[in-house]
């Protein structure tokens, strides 16, 4: 594995083992993240975003199963690892920050106790010192008196403020990896950017490479470097933030772009959703997953996986529209295509 990449997933595989069969949530991924990069994972609900990390960190709930692949972390090979030798990486090497606060933080226990189990786990500090570190990453959060609050409990908080305590638990250790899956989704606006703006001033201060996985395009936009596109528990698109929105090269990125809102469009323009639904991942279809909601299908797709190709040096898609025998009638890629290689 390359120096620069602090995390990396090969064609990682994971179901789940159901009364109704096999529920293929992840098919074969494969994505790298650099040393101090921001790297978006974006998709609808049920693509497949979460399970992935959860797969990686051992996480999985019991039905789970990792059936093949690699999660490289510096290397070496978490899926490969026992539950003991996870248990040192997690929360100390590899944080993860989740969507919803009060599911994360223990209702029963104090703060500050949560904020410093990870320090009382994962080193050798005495008490005191454990205390003054907890309250003083309580206070990089912006929790207000954070000394007096150190001893207060949960639903004493706000869900904001829950939401920065879920963080200090995940950064006092200083990982060299965080993981943060929807972390503002459960919050209104005016503190999801306070959040947002929290994150991005805390990855400034730290070398922390960040995943940021979310279902919100502005979101991922506002933070990420690069972003990886999931449907269907495969990758569709891997590209640049601004290529992104500028070029996206596979018909469901264009599709997420079209069902949101932008500042400037006309008053009564509509918003164009997505027709129909995701696949039913208990039999995904044998070819693209995106398949039957796609405009731009062609017969190949429904009976053959699209390869996953490069179309710049810096991005890749999962498109047939892409192979040189694609249709150029009606195929806004094939011109993409040319476009990408005179760049």
């Amino acid at each position: 594995m390359p120096i620069d990449n602090v995390f990396e997933i090969k064609n990682l595989s994971t179901s789940f083992f159901t009364r109704d069969g096999e529920v293929q949530a992840v098919r074969d991924v494969s994505f790298s993240l650099r040393r101090g990069e921001t790297l978006g994972i974006v998709g609808e609900s049920g693509s497949g975003k979460s399970v992935t990390f959860l797969s990686a960190l051992g996480l999985l709930a019991a039905s789970g199963k990792v059936k093949g692949g690699q999660a490289l972390f510096n290397g070496r090979d978490l899926l490969a690892s026992s539950a003991k030798e996870l248990r040192k990486v997690r929360g100390k090497d590899i944080a993860m920050v989740f969507q919803d606060p009060m599911s994360s933080l223990n209702p029963l226990k104090t703060i500050g106790k949560q904020v410093a189990e990870a320090l009382e786990v994962h080193t050798g500090l005495g008490r005191a010192e454990i205390r003054r570190r907890a309250i003083r990453m309580l206070e990089a959060v912006r929790i207000p008196e954070a000394a007096k609050r150190y001893d207060s409990f949960p639903h004493e908080f706000s869900g904001g403020m829950r939401q920065r305590v879920v963080i200090a638990m995940a950064l006092i250790c200083g990982p060299s990896l965080v993981i943060a899956d929807e972390p503002t989704t459960a919050l209104d606006v005016t503190i999801q950017d306070q959040i947002l703006r929290l994150l991005r001033e805390l990855k400034r201060e730290s070398d922390s490479s960040i995943v940021f996985i979310s279902h919100d395009l502005a979101v991922i936009a506002s933070m990420c470097e690069r972003v990886v596109v999931m449907y269907g528990g495969m990758i569709m698109e891997e590209a640049l933030i601004g290529e992104l929105f500028e070029s996206p090269a596979h018909p469901y990125t264009m599709g997420l772009l079209r069902s949101i809102p932008v500042i400037d469009q006309d008053k009564g323009a509509l918003l164009e959703p997505i027709p129909g639904s995701p696949p039913d991942m208990l039999a995904p279809p044998p070819g693209c997953p995106f398949v039957a909601r796609c405009v731009h299908a062609r017969a190949v797709c429904a009976v053959s996986p699209p390869p996953y190709r490069e179309v710049s040096k810096t991005r890749r898609s999962r498109c047939w529209l892409w192979a040189d025998d694609a249709p150029v009638e009606g195929n806004v890629f094939k011109e993409r295509s040319a476009a990408y290689a005179r760049a």
